[in-house]
């Protein structure tokens, strides 16, 4: 139960780092919202992960781009970017 809640305050905390006011990024280096996860079809090690802003239902500008570990997890820094994202996963093993 313990890391249950641990693993959420995570969540909560790498969620709202991504929060902010507006979208786009700010330019203010004191902001520096990050993104983290886990890639998983078993552990995707050496994978690249890469963040795109969603700009009227579409992918836009790249935002951030990761590498995953031999366990797939990755984090990533987004600047001051705060809106909806997509992440796209490539190659890895």
């Amino acid at each position: 139960m313990k890391s249950l809640r641990v693993s959420l305050a995570t969540l909560i905390v790498s969620v709202l780092a991504a929060c902010g006011g507006g979208g786009g990024d700010s330019g203010d280096p004191a902001l520096q919202g990050s993104v983290s996860g886990t890639v998983t079809k078993g552990p995707v090690s050496n994978a690249t992960v890469a963040a795109f802003g969603i700009s009227g239902g579409r992918a836009g500008s790249q935002i951030g781009m990761a590498t995953t570990d031999a366990n797939g997890n990755f984090t990533m820094t987004i600047g001051g970017y705060a809106g909806p994202m997509m992440l796209r996963v490539s190659g890895g093993s």
